[in-house]
C-alpha cells in the first residue's frame, strides 16, 4: 500500500530522566499508512534503510485524537520532531534526515518538514469522521481496557465482570445447542464477535457508576475536549451512538485484521491471542501484574 506520508529521518535517544538527547546512528525512513480494513486507522512506521543494520522496523498504531507530531524547537543542531501519544505518555524522537537548503540554519525547518507535519496532524486530528464531541477508537479501546482490569469486586471488579458475562452467554449458548440436539455446540467457545458481547454497554456503565472517584481518574482523560471531566459526562459519552460505533469499529479490526500483538505492545500490555478475546484476556493479564505490582510496593 502507497504511503500517505514517506520521509527520510532518523531515531534519536532520550532515556526517561536524561537532560540530553542523543540521535541515534543510521538512516532510517518514516511512513504513514491507512489500513485497508478501517479507514479510521493509519499505522506510523519507522524502518532502516541504505545501510542501516542495526535498526529494527517499528510500528505503532494512531487513532485520531490521541497522538500528535510536533517539532521540538529546544533542538538547536538539527530538526527533531517527537511523536507523542495522549493516553500513554509515550514520546518518540526522530531526526529529520532530508538536508536543509545550502546556507540555512540546520535548526530550520524546510518546506517538507512543514507540510509533511501539516499532513499528519491533520488525519491525527479527524474530528469530521464523526462528531465534535465523540471518542475515538483508540478511546473506545483505552475504557474498555480499563474495564477489563482486575480490581476488587465491590470496587467494580472490572475482569470478574467481564468473566461473569462472558461465563454466562458461554453457558445460554450451550444450553441452546443442547435443547436443539447440537451436542457439539455445548463443547465448544462461543466466538466473540463484538465488544459489546461481552461488555454490553449496560454492564459498563454499571462498573463506572460503583467505581471511586480515583479510579475514574484517567479515564477523564480521554473525554472528548470541551466537556466537564466528571463521572456523569463519562457516563454520557460512553452511553452515546458514537462511542457504540467506535467500539464496533475497534473490534472488528481487532478481529479482522490480526494486529492483536501490535496493540498489546503499544498499551504495554502482553500479547495473549488475537480478535476481542485476546484484547480482552491481555488486559485482564495486566491488571493483574498492575495490582500484584502496586502490593509489592506497599
Amino acid at each position: 500500500m502507497s504511503a500517505i506520508v514517506q520521509f527520510k529521518a532518523g531515531r534519536v535517544d532520550y532515556p526517561e530522566g536524561a537532560t540530553r538527547a542523543t540521535p541515534v546512528r543510521g538512516q532510517g525512513t518514516v511512513k504513514v499508512i491507512k489500513s485497508p480494513d478501517d479507514p479510521n486507522l493509519f499505522s506510523f512506521i519507522w524502518e532502516p534503510r541504505a545501510n542501516n543494520k542495526s535498526g529494527e522496523r517499528e510500528e505503532l498504531l494512531l487513532f485520531p485524537g490521541d497522538a500528535s507530531w510536533k517539532h521540538v524547537p529546544e533542538c538547536n543542531t538539527g530538526r527533531v520532531f517527537s511523536l507523542s501519544f495522549r493516553s500513554s505518555g509515550q514520546n518518540l524522537l526522530f531526526w529529520m534526515q532530508t538536508p536543509v537548503e545550502e546556507g540555512a540554519d540546520p535548526k530550520d525547518l524546510t518546506k517538507e518538514d512543514k507540510q509533511n507535519a501539516e499532513t499528519i496532524n491533520r488525519l491525527l486530528d479527524e474530528d469530521a469522521l464523526m462528531e465534535e464531541d465523540s471518542p475515538s477508537d483508540r478511546e473506545a479501546a483505552q475504557a474498555v481496557q480499563s474495564a477489563s482490569q482486575d480490581q476488587d469486586q465491590d470496587q467494580g471488579d472490572f475482569s470478574a465482570s467481564i468473566s461473569q458475562v462472558m461465563e454466562n452467554l458461554r453457558n445460554q449458548a450451550q444450553s441452546q445447542g443442547s435443547s436443539s440436539g447440537l451436542g457439539q455446540s455445548a463443547s465448544q467457545s462461543v466466538p466473540v464477535t463484538a465488544i459489546a458481547d461481552v461488555l454490553p454497554q449496560k454492564k459498563l456503565v454499571e462498573i463506572i457508576s460503583s467505581l471511586p472517584e480515583s479510579q475514574l481518574e484517567p479515564l477523564y482523560a480521554h473525554i472528548p475536549e470541551g466537556l466537564d471531566k466528571n463521572r456523569q459526562e463519562l457516563i454520557r459519552v460512553i452511553q452515546s451512538a458514537q462511542f457504540a460505533q467506535s467500539m464496533d469499529q475497534f473490534g472488528g479490526v481487532l478481529n479482522n485484521n490480526g494486529i492483536g500483538s501490535l496493540v498489546a505492545s503499544q498499551l504495554g500490555n502482553p500479547y495473549l491471542g488475537e480478535g476481542i478475546e485476546g484484547f480482552l484476556h491481555s488486559a485482564r493479564q495486566q491488571g493483574k501484574k498492575d495490582k500484584e505490582d502496586k502490593m509489592d510496593d506497599s
